[in-house]
């Protein structure tokens, strides 16, 4: 910016400027880099002050001032401009929220970030390093296989100013999540097929050319429930544990054909470990797509009491959307036949907890009550 007189004495101030916000600093003054013409000696530089910073959009301007003056009263004020682009930062921890649904084509991915900065925004997702495609809002959904465990998820911003910032990246989570929380049912599920040919399966527990994968974390540690009962088809169901790469090392943990003879669904039960990776396999023995997969821990007594009419009850933890039953004794015995079923209830996602009340409990001088599903 140059300004002149009437004299026609000018002074130039340093040129406009633009700084990135945060990879670079605002610099110093210098009255020194001032062009001064024209006027008589001795000339005396100074810098008056910085404004606030003002707002436009996604930048900010600072409006500096200098003057050149000398003994005999001329004075020219002159301003340089110095642009701050603001570009978005991805706040942390990314992802800020991350949801999942099981489709038909694979676990659908939510991944959604949280950005400080002016807008719009463009938003540009990548996968594994790799670019994957653009968007205008701060969520994006990936599709990945039942048994993908390297999905990483990152996401770069940019607005009008050009910038931009990188946030993190996330693996995706299992599409069978053991959890406690909650009850869980998967219907008209596919799996992958991609997974590897199992050796040294049992003759009355094998999968074959239509097992699909799921891949299965328990977010605890105890005994586990997983179901295909529902679809009236024939399943085979089995776990195992181990890298997934190498078949040699996969580990049966449990595996099953039928219920009974006449139930030809499948349930099996284990000891998970909290963070173990499992990997659930259903061969459906057709090519039908209503599978469905019910699963959870299994429930223990969670609270009981009399109440003031002497009534006895109990309620369970949360279970798996099956059949439990509640079996009574009058002591206390891993033999079954020494236990009465005094319960039958069919649990299911809204209502998981087993109830029973008991009013002829008072009457009867020792009595123990287990949880059991319903073969």
């Amino acid at each position: 910016m140059t300004v002149t007189n009437a004299g026609g004495a000018s002074l130039t101030c340093p040129d406009d400027i633009v700084v990135q916000f945060f990879d670079e600093t605002v610099p110093s003054p210098d009255p020194n880099l001032l062009l001064v013409s024209n006027l008589c000696p001795p000339v005396f530089k100074n810098w008056l002050g910085d404004s606030a910073p003002q707002s436009n959009g996604c930048t900010n301007i600072i409006f500096r001032s200098y003057e050149a003056s000398n003994a005999c009263g001329v004075r020219l004020i002159c301003t340089q401009r110095i642009h701050i682009r603001i570009p978005p930062v991805v706040l942390e921890p990314f992802p800020a929220s991350v949801t999942q649904t099981f489709q038909p084509d694979g676990v659908h991915m939510t991944v959604c970030a949280a950005v400080q900065g002016t807008g719009p925004f463009n938003y540009s997702w990548s996968t594994n390093g790799n670019f994957a495609f653009t968007t205008d809002t701060s969520c994006a959904t990936f599709v990945f296989s039942p048994i993908e465990e390297n999905l990483r998820v990152s996401v770069r911003v940019g607005n009008n100013c050009g910038g931009g910032s990188s946030g993190g990246s996330v693996t995706t989570p299992c599409s069978v999540c053991l959890s406690r929380g909650a009850p869980n049912v998967l219907s008209r599920t596919t799996g992958s097929d991609t997974g590897p040919s199992l050796l040294n399966q049992p003759p009355n527990c094998t999968v074959g050319a239509t097992a699909r994968w799921f891949k299965t974390i328990a977010d605890d540690t105890g005994l586990i429930t997983i179901s295909t009962e529902g679809p009236a088809i024939d399943t085979v169901l089995a776990v195992y544990t181990g890298p997934i790469g190498s078949p040699d090392n996969l580990t049966r943990i449990a595996c099953n054909d039928n219920i009974s003879s006449s139930n030809l669904q499948s349930r099996v039960r284990f000891q998970a470990t909290m963070g173990t990776v499992y990997w659930v396999i259903v061969d459906r023995r057709t090519t039908s797509t209503a599978l469905k997969l019910t699963y959870g821990f299994e429930p223990k007594i969670a609270s009981f009491s009399f109440s003031s009419n002497r009534v006895f009850q109990l309620t369970s933890s949360i279970a798996p959307a099956i059949r439990y039953r509640v079996e009574a004794a009058g002591i206390f015995s891993t033999n079954s036949s020494n236990w009465t079923t005094v319960l039958v209830t069919n649990l299911t996602t809204t209502y998981p907890y087993v109830f029973f009340r008991e009013t002829n409990a008072p009457s009867i001088h020792r009595r123990f009550y287990r949880l059991a599903p319903t073969y």
